[in-house]
């Protein structure tokens, strides 16, 4: 488990080749940042934990149970449990903080969420 005082919003890695990045897990929830370019499909499927995203930089439109809304910087999404969502018609590279409500144990063979 990494240690909560090596994140911050304004500290995150640069790895741009990566989507997801897992930086905290415990008991209680498990916070990554989650990165899409421009015109990139969003792969997500419905998860089976309640979710936040907070949008650090960029612009898109989130699809939550079949509405759509645009999303910028600084906007907090609610996304709860089971219920289908993805960003769509991302039109400037989004990177997102992402905290789920409880910590999901990793099954084999499966990336971490999202």
């Amino acid at each position: 488990m990494s240690d909560a005082r090596e994140w911050s919003a304004t500290s995150l890695p640069a790895e741009a080749a990566e989507t997801w990045k897992q930086l905290l897990r415990n008991d209680s929830f498990v916070a990554g940042r989650y990165r899409l370019q421009v015109a990139e499909d969003d792969p997500q499927q419905p998860h089976a934990l309640d979710e936040i995203y907070y949008v650090i930089a960029g612009a898109a439109h989130i699809e939550i149970a079949g509405t759509r809304r645009a999303v910028r910087a600084g906007e907090l999404i609610f996304v709860p449990a089971h219920v289908p969502h993805r960003f769509v018609d991302v039109t400037e590279p989004l990177d997102i903080l992402v905290v789920f409500a409880a910590a999901q144990p990793p099954v084999a063979g499966e990336p971490s969420p999202p």
